[in-house]
């Protein structure tokens, strides 16, 4: 059976690269022509350039160039300023935490609450500090005063963290419009 090439198109009219036609095995010297494409030889298509079918032959274009991405807007200091200090606060306080495992680090709310009910009334129900005191093998109104402690220098700590984050955020927010990059790179954790 004899094949020869021939040009396919895509729905838009445009060569889209090359096809065989085959003989047909009723029609000698008659080829099948697939759809979609047309009984002519391939084009040369230079780089740069789309061929469109025309109905007769194929008009060389020149590929449309896409439309150039608008340029980010400019950053804003400003903000960029406010992340860093926010990073570095929650580095600051996530440094007191290191070497607890979250799940110790998410009951420290609830340790503080019984803790401090416990105090102040011994009949207070408070199941998670019973749990940890016979975990641990420690009395649990010694266990009270500890998490207290530690609930308090952690109360300290992060206090002051935070209020050095707002401290900085008032003095961006405070600087003029007009302020240089200059002047608010100096605003740092």
């Amino acid at each position: 059976m004899t094949q020869k090439q021939v040009s396919q198109l895509g729905a838009d009219g445009y060569f889209s690269g090359v096809t065989i036609a085959d003989e047909s095995p009723l029609e000698p010297g008659t080829f099948l022509i697939p759809a979609g494409a047309v009984d002519v030889e391939p084009p040369v298509v230079p780089d740069g350039k789309r061929a469109k079918w025309n109905g007769a032959g194929f008009d060389l274009e020149d590929i449309p160039q896409p439309e150039p991405e608008p340029p980010l807007p400019p950053s804003d200091p400003k903000a960029s300023a406010l992340a860093a200090i926010n990073a570095s606060c929650e580095e600051t306080i996530a440094s007191i935490q290191a070497g607890y495992p979250l799940s110790e680090v998410l009951s420290w709310p609830k340790q503080e609450s019984e803790a401090r009910s416990y105090i102040a009334d011994s009949s207070a129900s408070t199941p998670l500090l019973d749990a940890l005191a016979e975990a641990r093998g420690i009395d649990k109104a010694e266990l009270a005063r500890r998490v207290i402690l530690k609930a308090d220098a952690f109360a300290q700590f992060s206090g002051s963290a935070i209020g050095k984050r707002q401290a900085l955020e008032d003095a961006l927010n405070a600087l003029p419009a007009d302020a240089t990059v200059e002047d608010i790179a100096a605003i740092t954790w």
